[in-house]
């Protein structure tokens, strides 16, 4: 599995007010210490680095990971306000990410914190493989202050149309302007999308060929920082789909996943042996 997206040092200010600096961020990074302590694969990881980047992270990602790097001027870094409504600042971008060599893999998640992929390298992955697109970075832009806001991608639709899995969290889905969750979930699959999802903190609705579901979060946990819970969510689903392809048993393990990685601040191990016996009530309570 190649998972495509910066890999970020994020800021954070949390409830109380406690600060952060220099967190280990960015989906490549959530990806790779969750399926690792999951289920001990070793994936690879295609982002944009400063040299700044500390020496500390890069060998903790390489004992997990496959890094494969572009050099940029800055690594790059947002300031989060973790607190309802919650915010985000873009402080510094290392740039797109360059080189790719997509034949190393044929399972490839594209997950863009800002504007690092290229529309060429979905287009060139579609053809070669699985793929799943977590848009952010598509819809993210920079306002007033460095503020990340959400506004509308001219080129989505066009996308949308070059992927198996499609994951979106209701906040982007919301850019859409649709009033219907239901049908325009059901609209993604008419234009070829195996698998759409939409997320949300209490709710995970999706869409196949074959059905439309709803099935809860899993929230028996001490939540410290929602932040990467959608990366882990996205890595966990879209590895176990390219293995069984079944949508619903993907989903349920993305969600207990999802769930165990927001009880720490940053990327993290997640303890395996909770992650099955959560797994296996999350079955019962979900009915599935």
């Amino acid at each position: 599995m190649l998972v495509l997206g910066n890999i970020t040092l994020d800021d954070f200010i949390l409830r109380e007010g406690k600060k952060y600096k220099n967190i280990l961020g960015g989906p490549p990074s959530y990806s790779s210490f969750a399926l690792n302590s999951l289920f001990g694969i070793r994936i690879g990881l295609c982002s944009s680095l400063g040299k700044d980047f500390p020496k500390e992270y890069k060998e903790r990602l390489e004992n997990i990971a496959e890094p494969y790097i572009t050099e940029g001027n800055n690594t790059t870094r947002f300031k989060i306000i973790d607190i309802e409504p919650r915010k985000m600042f873009l402080l510094t971008f290392s740039g797109e990410i360059e080189n790719i060599d997509l034949s190393i893999d044929d399972v490839y998640m594209f997950s863009p914190v800002y504007r690092e992929i290229k529309i060429k390298h979905l287009n060139e992955a579609s053809r070669m493989g699985l793929v799943t697109l977590d848009p952010q970075g598509f819809f993210r832009r920079i306002g007033k202050d460095n503020e990340v806001y959400l506004d509308t991608f001219e080129q989505f639709d066009y996308i949308v149309r070059r992927v198996n899995i499609l994951r979106m969290s209701l906040d982007e889905f919301r850019v859409l302007n649709v009033t219907n969750i239901r049908d325009h979930v059901k609209s993604f699959v008419r234009k070829g999308v195996e698998l759409a999802v939409v997320t949300s903190s209490m709710k995970v609705y999706y869409a196949t060929k074959e059905c439309y579901g709803e099935l809860p979060t899993y929230r028996k946990v001490q939540v410290v920082s929602p932040t990467g819970a959608g990366d882990v969510f996205t890595s966990v689903l879209t590895y176990i789909y390219s293995k069984t392809a079944d949508p619903v048993k993907a989903l349920a393990y993305g969600i207990v996943a999802a769930g165990l990685s927001v009880e720490k601040l940053g990327p993290s191990e997640l303890n395996r042996d909770r992650f099955w016996r959560n797994l296996k009530e999350y079955k019962e309570l979900a009915e599935i």
